[in-house]
């Protein structure tokens, strides 16, 4: 998980917020908003860090707090993300809890803390076998039952890829701080503003911690 930059909301979702009875399930113009969230969150999805595109087939819409439960804040943008499939299934009877996750596991669920309001990274942590920990204790409890961030799937995802920075340890080990701290930047999509590489924050977590042996 990363701190997400929200940006100024699509045109078309502000001048539907300014009609009468304007609700998130009557707003037209959903692409806008796919678009809008996949390229502030520069083509990962706000929980996992997994690729998302902006298409419907390919990309949820999350609400931090549920529109059953907060209707209010329907169309509040800072509480509108883009998030992956989760392990979403073509027929509903088929999901199984241990398959999914992100908003598809945390359906009406409260998460005490919002990607794109509070500084979530400076809480997270990657564990070697692939565990996804925060140091704030109520937080470090969500992602596992709100999120189902440490099911074996998403664990396995995020060992895949420590696994493959300590392996090329032995090939980078000779390099300068400055150059580890650009390697980092660089995973961090710092000076450019494409899309970021899948679990990046896992990468620059471990380069972090490699910086300070």
């Amino acid at each position: 998980m990363r701190n997400i930059a929200k940006g100024a909301e699509p045109q078309s979702l502000a001048a539907h917020c300014a009609r009468i009875h304007s609700t998130y399930n009557n707003y037209r113009e959903m692409q806008d908003l796919r678009e809008s969230l996949v390229r502030e969150q520069r083509g990962l999805c706000c929980y996992c860090l997994c690729r998302i595109v902006p298409r419907e087939l390919e990309m949820k819409v999350e609400h931090w707090r549920s529109q059953r439960r907060y209707p209010d804040e329907q169309l509040t943008y800072t509480n509108l993300l883009g998030a992956c499939k989760g392990g979403e299934k073509p027929n509903p009877s088929d999901e199984r809890d241990i398959d999914r996750h992100c908003d598809t596991f945390k359906a009406d669920k409260d998460l005490s803390l919002n990607p794109a309001v509070d500084d979530v990274e400076s809480m997270i942590s990657y564990l070697k076998d692939g565990r996804i920990r925060s140091s704030n204790n109520v937080f470090n409890e969500e992602l596992t039952s709100v999120l189902n961030l440490n099911s074996f799937a998403m664990v396995n995802q995020r060992k895949a890829v420590v696994n493959s920075f300590l392996r090329l340890l032995p090939k980078r080990q000779n390099l300068a701080r400055q150059e580890w701290e650009e390697v980092a930047r660089d995973w961090n999509g710092e000076g450019h503003d494409n899309q970021l590489r899948e679990y990046c924050s896992v990468v620059v977590f471990w380069i972090r911690k490699y910086m300070l042996r």
